[in-house]
């Protein structure tokens, strides 16, 4: 019971931290021993009175795990240790730049994405091709792509959307050449993509995008942990309540005033162009349509 008892108790006592902290633009979340805060203001008078607010409620900031982006050059004193700010600053596993873009994480997947390649060619002299090797290249390669791939990737819904970036080509060609470890040929037998992924059974980076995000944006339409039973900050900016009745049944999303490589764009965009995914009511649904979207994306 402890092991239950200690994360509700923890939950309780930083419930209110914005309200004690009194910054006055901020919000917070948390999940059992999980908690974030942020918070927007014209100084570093706020990290101060969050600090002061740990300290006097026996919470411990890890100085090791605390991150500042470099935007100001400043730095912050945590627990007596003074942190300086990064190029690059990690949230749940995922690299931003002082730019807020995701390229960091990407190259550092392009880079991992190539050593699972390569692993998996080795693992052919020991696993026969086909199920085992497909299960294994799932298993090492697509898991890895696939974390925040709705947040980090460009899905591109038709050809006439602009093609893959420098890293998202490098993270294909990696699946590509997973896919002829399976399939057991070679890059001289010039085999298409399309074809290669099929018979080896791996979804193109594309598809994995595709898919990743038609699922969020489903989850964002339906959410309702904002506060209240409202939807959450992001389903809430997709999927703004209009101001006055509209006469269609359909739920459409407005499309954003200026087009930018960012989820709320990509939901938008994905949300409006498929009814199957609108249609769905239910998570397994939405799943069977965000697959199908998956599978009619360019490669």
């Amino acid at each position: 019971q402890g092991s239950i008892l200690g994360p509700i108790l923890y939950l309780v006592l930083v419930a209110d931290v914005t309200s004690c902290v009194g910054i006055g633009n901020e919000d917070n979340s948390g999940y059992a021993d999980d908690f974030f805060l942020w918070a927007v203001g014209d100084s570093l008078e706020g990290g101060r009175c969050l600090l002061r607010f740990a300290g006097g409620n026996s919470l411990v900031l890890n100085a090791d795990k605390t991150q500042l982006m470099d935007v100001a050059g400043f730095t912050i004193n945590v627990g007596g240790v003074e942190v300086h700010p990064f190029d690059e600053i990690e949230f749940l596993g995922v690299k931003f730049d002082t730019a807020f873009t995701t390229v960091p994480h990407n190259i550092n997947i392009a880079k991992a994405a190539a050593k699972r390649a390569s692993l998996i060619s080795r693992l052919t002299v020991h696993i026969p091709r086909g199920k085992y090797l497909r299960q294994m290249a799932k298993g090492l390669m697509i898991g890895k792509i696939s974390y925040a791939a709705a947040a980090v990737t460009i899905p591109r819904l038709d050809n006439e959307c602009k093609g893959p970036n420098a890293a998202h080509r490098a993270i294909q060609v990696a699946i590509n050449d997973a896919a002829r470890s399976i399939v057991g040929c070679k890059r001289r037998d010039h085999i298409h993509v399309r074809d290669l992924l099929e018979r080896a059974g791996l979804p193109s980076l594309n598809e994995v995008a595709a898919k990743a995000v038609a699922l969020e944006t489903w989850k964002c339409f339906y959410s309702n942990d904002g506060g209240g039973g409202a939807r959450n900050p992001v389903g809430d900016f997709v999927f703004p309540i209009p101001r006055r009745p509209m006469r269609s049944t359909t739920p459409i999303a407005y499309p954003l005033g200026r087009e930018t490589a960012t989820f709320a764009c990509h939901a938008i965009s994905v949300w409006n162009m498929y009814k199957a995914l609108r249609s769905a009511t239910t998570l397994h649904a939405a799943r069977t349509a965000a697959r199908a979207i998956g599978r009619s994306v360019p490669t």
